[in-house]
């Protein structure tokens, strides 16, 4: 991981998701590095503290209280980027001559912006399904001509190609059993 990165590590950690065993600090920040003494370099180069950060959730009967709120993705065919989109579950909320808004699971909006070209690439986002099975299935009978399911080291997913090119990643999910 690159230095300053704010990102979950996964490395040596003890059983209460802290870092080095012992050590005290969160590894949730990534920036546990050597030297800065348990503190984070800011935007300004002032050091500040990581250790001790106290969870945000006490009740684990609560939905977490962050979420994404956007995501964009560029198109040179809104309509049917939207229609795509609907047609993968998303709600629409609005369309505009050159945007439109799609509402995903726990509110995400996913923002299509109209643009003359683009460069097809793969979504800056995957999305996640409890049933990838049936959702391939189904996607596939709406001649959307899903790749093969292949099973990676946590999930099992797919792709599709939107309207303009871009591909699409489909996950199983491997959500808590906590409200979300």
């Amino acid at each position: 991981m690159r230095p300053g990165a704010l990102a979950v590590q996964t490395a040596a950690v003890d059983t209460a998701g802290r870092g080095p065993a012992g050590s005290g600090t969160l590894l949730a920040t990534g920036l546990n590095r050597p030297g800065t003494g348990g503190q984070r370099p800011r935007r300004n180069g002032a050091l500040g503290p990581v250790a001790n950060v106290e969870p945000q959730l006490a009740d684990s009967n609560l939905r977490p209280p962050v979420w994404i709120g956007h995501v964009s993705l560029t198109t040179d065919c809104l309509a049917d980027s939207h229609a795509f989109m609907v047609s993968l579950g998303m709600r629409p909320i609005v369309k505009g001559e050159d945007f439109a808004v799609l509402e995903l699971r726990a509110g995400t909006h996913l923002i299509l912006q109209a643009r003359d070209q683009i460069k097809p690439e793969m979504a800056p986002f995957d999305l996640m399904v409890d049933d990838l099975d049936a959702t391939h299935s189904r996607l596939a009978k709406l001649g959307l001509s899903p790749s093969e399911v292949s099973k990676g080291s946590i999930h099992r997913s797919f792709t599709v190609r939107d309207p303009s090119g871009h591909t699409v990643k489909f996950n199983s999910s491997h959500v808590s059993d906590q409200p979300v």
